[in-house]
């Protein structure tokens, strides 16, 4: 009799403990969507340090929008979607980092060797073209 005993002790411990597992994984999707969330809040703030609304306004703006979308998500409950929204608007914040650094190089760089406006680095004027015989 203390064999059944057992076994319906152990049943009933094993049943409490998927039920605790349960529970704990039906939080998870709101720790996870608050850690997305987080992140992609993260990404966004370091690639505006970077001026990467100036340089890569899309995929900037992008980000921006995304994030705003996942945080209203979150609040709506829907967490697994709202972790997707916030995957996309890290992906978007990283990519405008990207193409932020690479529009800053090619401005500096326009800068460096362009004509000053001054007219002091200007190159001469081509001379103007006058025939010298009219045929």
């Amino acid at each position: 009799m203390t064999t059944s005993k057992r076994t319906h002790g152990s049943v009933a411990r094993r049943l409490a403990i998927v039920a605790v597992m349960v529970a704990a994984a039906a939080g998870c999707g709101s720790v996870g969507a608050s850690t997305a969330i987080t992140d992609a809040t993260r990404d966004l703030r370091e690639a505006k340090q970077q001026k990467a609304d100036e340089f890569a306004v899309y995929y900037y703006t992008r980000a921006d929008i995304y994030l705003q979308k996942a945080k209203k998500l979150n609040g709506m409950g829907h967490y697994q979607v709202a972790q997707e929204y916030a995957r996309v608007s890290s992906e978007a914040a990283a990519k405008s980092l990207d193409v932020a650094r690479i529009n800053k190089d090619q401005a500096a760089r326009r800068d460096k060797f362009a004509p000053k406006k001054d007219g002091k680095d200007a190159a001469p004027a081509a001379p103007g073209f006058t025939p010298s015989d009219p045929r």
